[in-house]
C-alpha cells in the first residue's frame, strides 16, 4: 500500500477511537471499551508506516516527521497498553488526535535526513535515551494537565464519574517525573561525551533549550519533594518544561525540514 494511503487510514482511523472515546465520557453509566483491543489495529498499521518509512537507502531516515511520528505512536501504544496502571483513560482521546495529527505532515514528506546509527553506537545510545526521555515527559505533561482538572473538579464538588483517585495520578506523575529526569540526565550526559561540537556552533542551541528544560524539570521535583506544588503550578511547569524541551529536539529542524522545505 501507498505511504500517503496508508498514512490517511491511520490519520481516519486515530479520529475514529478518539471520537469513540469522546462520546464515551459523555455516558459516564455505558460500559468503556477495551483501549487495547479498539486500538490495536490503528496502532500496528501506524507502526508498520514508520518502519517503512524509517527504512531508506541503507540508512534510517530520521527526519522531523518520521521522530514525530514515531514519539506519537510510542506515547499511544504506551497509554493504551498500561490504560489499568495508569489511569489514562481521559488521556487516549486527546493522544489520538495528536497521533492523527502528526501524519499529515507524512502525506506530503520530501526531506530526509539519513543517517546510520549502527556505526555509531555512542550515537545510538544518545538518540534512544533522548527519545525515551521525550516520551516520557510528554505523558508526564499530559498526567500533569489530568491531576489539574481532578483538582480543580474536585475543588469545584463537581462529578468525577470515569475520573480517577487524585493521590493516585499525583504519586504515579511524581514517579514518571523523576524516571524522564533521569533519562534526560543520562541523554545529556552521552551527548556530551560522543557528539562532537555538543556546545558548538550548530548544536549549541539545542544543547542549551535541553539543560533549561532540565534545569526547570529539577525545580519541580525539588520543590514538589520539599514543600508540595499545586496542581495547577505543575501543569503549568510541565507544559513549559515540555515546550522548552520539543523546541530544543524539534525547533530548528522543523524550520528547516518542514517551513523552508
Amino acid at each position: 500500500m501507498d505511504q500517503s494511503i496508508l498514512g490517511a487510514v491511520v490519520m481516519a482511523g486515530y479520529v475514529l477511537i478518539s471520537a469513540f472515546f469522546w462520546q464515551q465520557w459523555f455516558r459516564p453509566k455505558a460500559k468503556l471499551a477495551n483501549p487495547v483491543l479498539l486500538a490495536s489495529p490503528v496502532l500496528v498499521l501506524h507502526a508498520t508506516l514508520i518502519v517503512s518509512g524509517l527504512a531508506y537507502r541503507n540508512g534510517l531516515d530520521l527526519s522531523i516527521t518520521n521522530l514525530i511520528s514515531l514519539v506519537t505512536l510510542l506515547i499511544a501504544t504506551g497509554l493504551t497498553i498500561g490504560h489499568r496502571t495508569f489511569n489514562s483513560l481521559l488521556l487516549l482521546p486527546p493522544v489520538y488526535l495528536l497521533a492523527a495529527a502528526a501524519q499529515l505532515p507524512e502525506l506530503v514528506q520530501t526531506s530526509h535526513y539519513v543517517t546510520h546509527l549502527g556505526q555509531h553506537t555512542g550515537l545510538a545510545v544518545h538518540v534512544s535515551l533522548a527519545l525515551a526521555a521525550y516520551c516520557i515527559l510528554m505523558v508526564a505533561a499530559l498526567m500533569a494537565v489530568q491531576v489539574w482538572v481532578i483538582d480543580y473538579r474536585l475543588k469545584q464538588h463537581a462529578s468525577l464519574s470515569g475520573l480517577p483517585p487524585l493521590m493516585v495520578v499525583d504519586r504515579q506523575l511524581e514517579a514518571i517525573l523523576k524516571l524522564g529526569f533521569a533519562i534526560l540526565t543520562a541523554s545529556i550526559m552521552t551527548g556530551s561525551i560522543f557528539l562532537e561540537g555538543f556546545f558548538g556552533q550548530g548544536q549549541g542551541h539545542k544543547a542549551i533549550l535541553t539543560i533549561i528544560a532540565w534545569l526547570l524539570y529539577a525545580i519541580m521535583l525539588v520543590q514538589k519533594f520539599r514543600t508540595g506544588v499545586s496542581s495547577r503550578r505543575m501543569a503549568i511547569l510541565s507544559i513549559i518544561a515540555a515546550g522548552v524541551l520539543t523546541l530544543a529536539y524539534f525547533g530548528s529542524r522543523f524550520i528547516k525540514e518542514v517551513l523552508l522545505n
